[in-house]
């Protein structure tokens, strides 16, 4: 199960090119009874700080799926 909003399992925090694995990812996890919202992060300079922080306090656990960049990552 995918949620947005509510309390979840899990979130996952991703960008750019991470973003399909991670939604294929929310799928499987939501296939065996958790609950997980994905949040895309579209930029990482500036972080928008509030939405992270608002979304790791509706879950148990927050994971990040990230590219590695230089600059910013």
């Amino acid at each position: 199960m995918l949620t947005g909003e509510g309390q979840a399992d899990a979130s996952i925090i991703a960008a750019g090119m991470m973003i399909p694995t991670v939604l294929a990812a929310a799928r499987a996890l939501g296939d065996n009874g958790l609950a997980v919202s994905v949040l895309n992060v579209p930029v990482i300079k500036p972080l928008d700080a509030d939405t992270v922080v608002a979304a790791a306090r509706r879950s148990r656990v927050v994971v990040t799926a990230e590219n590695h960049t230089v600059m910013g990552g």
